[in-house]
């Protein structure tokens, strides 16, 4: 007999642990995102193991969707991990769908943080900081995505200079932007599994327009234009750099997978 995989006991240690290292007072709601239908005893297992208000959202009405005009029948992925498409969907929800549900609604702030990740040591609570400092985004480090390993990854300069010139778009950051244009094979990224989003940045007409146009683009199906590199567009289109904080710069520890 063989057991399925369930990620619900390991998530539950990493709630705990959430507790002893994030200085809030155990005050940030907690979303757990998920597709399929958790045990009862895994929920509660949870619910129980912290004081803070945890919230089950199961998101499969929207995981599984495509860009509009996207076949996935037709094609195959320029490249894949866990399963066929599995990846490209992480991408597409946390580059735009996650934004869109309306539990999110209610919040000023989000942090990202995934189940297979830890915060190193003690943390500040990074909600007052963000907030004291007027800033919009803490980033964690920068990485790049070569396009060697993802064709066509250095196509999404297209439909950003497009957008820029539909749109008549000044870059709020052209140092960031340099970043993305002055790179022949490769685009750069925050390595966004832990981040931390002032979500009035994310309602703005602008930004919304730009998510929609990446997402007619189909890229990030096409070409598997990852959540990070997206990201890091939408910080140098709408973000000054003094908006912007960073983790390493806050002394902040991080591992991800760990």
């Amino acid at each position: 007999m063989r057991l399925a995989y369930n990620p619900y006991p390991r998530l539950r240690e990493r709630v705990i642990q959430l507790d002893e290292r994030l200085g809030d007072n155990k005050t940030a709601d907690l979303i757990i995102f998920h597709t399929g239908y958790p045990f009862h005893g895994d929920v509660t297992s949870i619910m129980k193991a912290t004081a803070r208000n945890v919230l089950f959202v199961n998101v499969d009405h929207i995981f599984y969707r495509f860009s509009p005009g996207f076949d996935p029948h037709i094609r195959d992925p320029t490249w894949t991990q866990r399963g066929k498409w599995n990846y490209h969907h992480m991408c597409y929800f946390w580059f735009k769908q996650v934004f869109e549900l309306k539990i999110i609604q209610q919040y000023r702030y989000m942090m990202r943080l995934d189940d297979d990740s830890q915060m190193l040591g003690k943390w500040p609570n990074v909600f007052e900081i963000i907030a004291k400092r007027q800033a919009l985004y803490i980033a964690n480090r920068r990485e790049v995505d070569f396009d060697y390993v993802l064709p066509g990854m250095t196509l999404v300069r297209n439909i950003t200079l497009a957008f820029i010139r539909k749109y008549n778009i000044r870059p709020r950051n052209p140092d960031m932007m340099a970043d993305i244009f002055n790179r022949t094979l490769e685009t750069p990224n925050y390595w966004n599994n832990v981040e931390v989003i002032d979500l009035s940045l994310i309602r703005q007409i602008e930004v919304i327009d730009f998510m929609r146009w990446v997402d007619e683009s189909r890229g990030i199906f096409l070409y598997r234009w990852g959540d990070a590199p997206l990201r890091y567009i939408t910080l140098a289109l709408f973000v000054n750099a003094t908006q912007i904080l960073h983790l390493n710069k806050l002394e902040l520890g991080y591992c991800h997978p760990c």
